[in-house]
């Protein structure tokens, strides 16, 4: 199959104009891509000077899915669709089609009206495809690039530390030898700004959403790019609609978040830790493997509650949830289960590693330091219990309940140490 790929590439030219192949005729056009297509319909690989957004065109994908039941049931054919040209042959467990970009007639190309409605075409369809704004950013700013046959396309997003790279298509052109003075300047006085630079043009549009700042839409042209400066009125109308899909994209994510996390820590919920506990032992039933859940309670919590306040105990909650998640793995959970206690769950760990892991986390929530309102210093601790699937539970149920049981081992032993379910194995504080 790799020599096939690699044979039907040499087809490839800048121009190809009336080749034979098989007993059909490769349209004229650009050929920019070799495409595999499956029998159950699947693209199986795809090579070329394909753009990101060409393979998620709805018009295009249909076009490849009728060529090529066609080429299946009469042999080689061509067929065109709108900007597209593909010819396709079929094999015994596939299809392959060469994907060739029709060429359109200067004076159309030229014309402000073809372009907008080409970029506003192409920037529909990406908006439609992701319902998070980072991906949703990045198949726009190809789009745009693609439309408008740009140099770099950026995006960038306000948030509390100032701007944050959202998405972009590539480095800038001169993005290395000149210092960004212009962005620094544009959030003093965020309205649409078009500049000439050595090598092109470049331009910063804000993204609002009424009086909000939602981020900046950047756009960079290559050298002597005859349409950037013409194009910006298409500059505006696309900086409008990138606004809509992001504040569409931020209310999205903030549902999500809030569904998922819990609001005083900003750490996994109770139910995102069932939902996670829940697919774990899915999984470690099928494979056979194994992992811990660890539940956690902050020593002498009420007690500090009533002397210090409720505004001081939330700190502290703030302080030990940020605290486990830089402790954990890369890949377990730290989650509030609820009040002063939290849930550590634990992919893969078997007894020793799990103890490691809680002891790393007691160790590190022991040395946060914490000054009072009324300037007093006071000492956090925590109290763990560990158990392990399938050794102390089967179930969600059952696993909790023997780590619960494990942390108030912990407790009677007088606090700040480590307990596993069974073992009775205690890592003392110094």
């Amino acid at each position: 199959m790799r020599s096939l790929f690699t044979a039907l590439s040499r087809l490839w030219s800048p121009k190809t104009q009336g080749v034979s192949y098989a007993d059909g005729a490769i349209p004229d056009g650009m050929a920019v891509g070799l495409i595999e297509v499956m029998l159950d319909g699947r693209i199986g690989q795809s090579s070329g000077t394909l753009p990101l957004e060409v393979l998620h065109d709805h018009t295009l994908a249909s076009l490849l899915g009728e060529v090529a039941q066609r080429a299946r049931q009469t042999g080689p054919c061509s067929a065109t669709g709108e900007g597209w040209a593909v010819h396709a042959t079929p094999f015994a467990k596939s299809v392959w089609i060469l994907l060739f970009e029709l060429p359109v007639a200067e004076n159309t190309r030229n014309d402000p009206v073809y372009r907008e409605a080409q970029a506003l075409k192409r920037v529909g369809r990406a908006l439609t495809m992701h319902s998070t704004a980072q991906p949703m950013c990045l198949q726009v700013a190809f789009a745009i690039k693609g439309a408008l046959d740009l140099a770099c396309v950026k995006v960038w997003e306000v948030g509390g530390a100032g701007l944050g790279d959202l998405a972009r298509t590539g480095p800038a052109p001169n993005e290395r030898q000149m210092p960004d003075q212009h962005l620094s300047k544009f959030m003093l006085h965020p309205l649409a700004q078009w500049w000439e630079h050595p090598e092109g043009h470049r331009a910063l549009l804000p993204l609002h959403s009424g009086d909000t700042l939602l981020g900046v839409l950047e756009l960079w042209s290559g050298p002597a790019d005859p349409f950037f400066v013409a194009d910006r009125a298409i500059h505006i109308t696309l900086a409008e609609q990138v606004s809509l899909a992001l504040r569409s994209a931020q209310a999205f994510e903030s549902v999500e978040r809030l569904a998922t996390t819990d609001p005083l820590t900003g750490i996994s919920n109770h139910r995102t830790m069932q939902d996670f506990l829940s697919r774990l032992l899915k999984e470690s039933v099928r494979s056979s493997g194994g992992f811990a859940a660890v539940m956690i309670d902050v020593d002498h919590f009420r007690k500090f509650n009533e002397e210090e306040g409720h505004d001081a105990g939330d700190d502290v909650l703030k302080k030990v949830a940020h605290t486990l998640v830089k402790s954990v793995r890369s890949g377990d959970l730290a989650a509030r289960y609820g009040g002063e206690e939290f849930t550590l769950l634990l992919p893969g760990a078997r007894y020793q590693e799990a103890m490691d892991v809680a002891e790393r986390c007691r160790k590190a929530i022991e040395s946060i330091p914490y000054v009072t309102p009324a300037g007093r210093h006071k000492k956090i601790t925590a109290s763990f219990g560990v158990a392990l699937f399938a050794e102390h539970g089967r179930s969600a149920e059952t696993l909790l309940k023997s780590a619960d049981e494990a942390l108030y081992q912990s407790k009677h032993a007088g606090r700040n140490r480590v307990t596993c379910a069974d073992h009775r194995s205690k890592l003392e504080s110094a």
